[in-house]
């Protein structure tokens, strides 16, 4: 997929922004609030079964001050985002670098006994919204429904939504994306999303079977 990582560096976002929104109002003290997510990566057999490739796994910071109650605070925080791809081939013969998916991991954020991390609190809806936004290759987002997906052992709502996106240099075709609700595991917060050409037959299915099988290094 044209700019492919540039799409899941928007993924990654997710994490990034909705961490430091969150945990600014309750942090107080001179030294930095630091915080910092495990990794969530899917196993070797999967992959094996649905023919994706490990891309990388790449932490994703932020390290920004804020003003607080007329007092400057520090946040530094570091997510993770383990990507994953394989090559389609389309009913015209044609092959695209063009399935994707992504893993992110982000520190739940825990101040004072509550959980401040906003990523848990947003629908598939607005998750869908917030990676498009932050990325230039998908345009016209129409919801097609969702459906229910065991991720680390917990029955998890994923939406599907249809998009038009450049999947190679002048080619655009329909793109479905899977986008789970964030899961808790541990410490952390957890965020799947895929997407794939609709036109690549049983495509679906394997990113089922790659959002089932995410493990999380604490558990």
């Amino acid at each position: 997929m044209t700019n492919r990582r540039s799409f899941l560096r928007a993924v990654g976002a997710l994490g990034v922004a909705g961490a430091s929104a969150g945990c600014v109002g309750v942090i107080t003290g001179s030294e930095p609030a630091e915080f910092s997510s495990g990794t969530a990566t899917v196993p070797g057999s999967a992959l094996e079964e649905t023919g994706y490739e490990l891309v990388g796994v790449e932490p994703l910071e932020i390290d920004e001050t804020f003003s607080v109650a007329g007092q400057e605070r520090r946040v530094k925080v570091t997510n993770q985002l383990a990507q994953y791809d394989r090559s389609i081939t389309l009913p015209t013969g044609d092959s695209y670098q063009g399935a994707l998916f992504a893993v992110l991991t982000t520190p739940a954020i825990e101040v004072l006994g509550r959980t401040m991390n906003p990523v848990a609190e947003l629908g598939t809806g607005e998750l869908a919204r917030r990676v498009l936004a932050d990325y230039e290759g998908f345009g016209n987002l129409r919801e097609e429904g969702t459906e229910t997906v065991t991720v680390l052992g917990t029955e998890t709502e994923v939406g599907l939504f249809l998009t038009d996106a450049e999947i190679a240099a002048g080619v655009t075709t329909e793109v479905r994306i899977h986008v789970a609700e964030a899961v808790r595991a541990g410490e952390d917060f957890v965020v799947a999303i895929g997407a794939y050409p609709t036109l690549a037959s049983g495509e679906a299915d394997s990113v089922r079977t790659m959002m089932r099988a995410i493990q999380h290094g604490d558990d």
